[in-house]
């Protein structure tokens, strides 16, 4: 299978983050919390990428 990419998640949680703080007049905050919401579910990408990959096999 293929590996799938994480670094969307990343992205994704930085720009929803700076969002949701605007609208709490705190975007800094919104920032740094989206910034570890994407990275943490980044991580959950790669790690399940990583265990599907040895699950299956080298050359699969």
């Amino acid at each position: 299978m293929k590996p799938v990419a994480g670094g969307v998640w990343i992205f994704l949680g930085v720009v929803i983050g700076i969002i949701v703080g605007w609208f709490a007049r705190q975007p800094s905050l919104g920032l740094v919390g989206g910034l570890v919401v994407g990275l943490a579910v980044a991580a959950f990408v790669t790690i399940r990428d990583l265990r599907r990959e040895n699950r299956d096999g080298p050359g699969k």
